[in-house]
């Protein structure tokens, strides 16, 4: 198979004819996708209040692809794809031989990116091996205090170890993943940027990423909110009802849908990640193909209404498409 990853030719090509579906309104994407995001479980080891999985707030059935049917995909994505995201409502790494999975994609040539709470990363060898590209680490917190009072139930030193281990094997090896360590700013953790910077730099990361929070889609998520609103995805609205400040042209439109796509554990096509119970099945994978789906009636169907009546979809209400402060410098 040609590879893909780094041919930005193709890439560009492929936003551009994504752009031109968006700006028409057009409820035919009139290219293929670049980027797919596969969530291989929805299982997590952790219980992260405001996470739908930790919360056990998820409806749909939980579980783990296999490797064979994360190959089925794989060898089913149109050419067009380029970046590989590996997550979705769960650890990826509580998938069975999840690390083949990394393999098998970036033997096709994905560029392959996974988020991850860092308590599985005891294997540097294998994960430098399996050729990732992106290692995101969500660690919230430069003590386990502050950690834990986010991370329910998570190993603040078993994740520091993990982090530096990596970035050892990866100086050692002159080859390896991109380390990102992702802060997600909370009432608990909003002062303690610098501290973290700090903690980041001793564990050999690469990148440090402060995040806003998901929070108004969330049972008590106002609690968890700072109360430096310059630190939120939010301005508040009469009433203390949360509006999500977003830019206007994306106020009630979504360039997502013309360029990418979520596919979870059981094979089911979602418009994005922000679909958490696979309400808005387009179609599933193992039954037919992406071909077929990504121009389905369905997913037309879903366009056009966000196209004519805005951001009617709950899941729309609360998603990062447009956010003026996804991330926080």
């Amino acid at each position: 198979m040609t590879p893909r990853n780094g041919n930005m030719l193709s890439v560009g090509f492929g936003y551009t004819k994504a752009l031109a579906g968006f700006c028409l309104r057009a409820p035919r994407a009139h290219g293929w996708p670049v980027s797919v995001a596969i969530g291989p479980s929805n299982v997590c080891n952790l219980h992260c209040p405001l996470c739908a999985t930790g919360s056990n707030s998820l409806t749909r059935p939980k579980g783990c692809m296999s490797l064979e049917e994360f190959k089925r995909i794989i060898d089913g994505l149109p050419s067009s794809v380029n970046e590989l995201y590996l997550w979705g409502q769960g650890e990826p790494f509580t998938a069975p031989d999840f690390l083949s999975m990394v393999s098998y994609a970036s033997r096709h040539g994905l560029k392959t990116i996974v988020s991850t709470n860092g308590h599985f990363l005891d294997t540097p060898d294998e994960i430098i091996n399996s050729g990732l590209d992106i290692l995101i680490v969500s660690l919230d917190g430069a003590d386990s205090d502050t950690y834990t009072s986010y991370r329910v139930g998570g190993d603040f030193n078993r994740v520091i170890k993990g982090i530096k281990d990596i970035a050892e094997a990866v100086k050692k090896a002159g080859a390896g993943p991109v380390i990102e360590l992702q802060y997600l700013i909370t009432s608990q953790n909003a002062g303690g940027s610098d501290a973290f910077r700090a903690l980041a730099r001793k564990t050999g990361a690469h990148h440090v990423v402060f995040k806003t929070l998901q929070a108004s889609s969330m049972e008590n998520g106002k609690l968890y909110l700072p109360d430096d609103t310059g630190l939120t995805r939010y301005r508040n609205e009469t009433g203390g009802r949360l509006e999500t400040d977003r830019w206007w042209f994306l106020k009630n439109r979504c360039f997502r849908l013309y360029h990418s796509l979520q596919i979870d554990w059981q094979g089911n096509v979602l418009p994005c990640c922000f679909d958490k119970d696979s309400t808005y099945i387009m179609g599933n994978i193992f039954r037919d193909s992406l071909v077929h789906i990504w121009n389905s009636p369905n997913y037309r169907s879903f366009r056009s209404t966000l196209n004519r009546h805005g951001r009617v979809f709950p899941m729309c209400k609360d998603c990062t498409e447009g956010l003026k402060k996804k991330y926080i410098k």
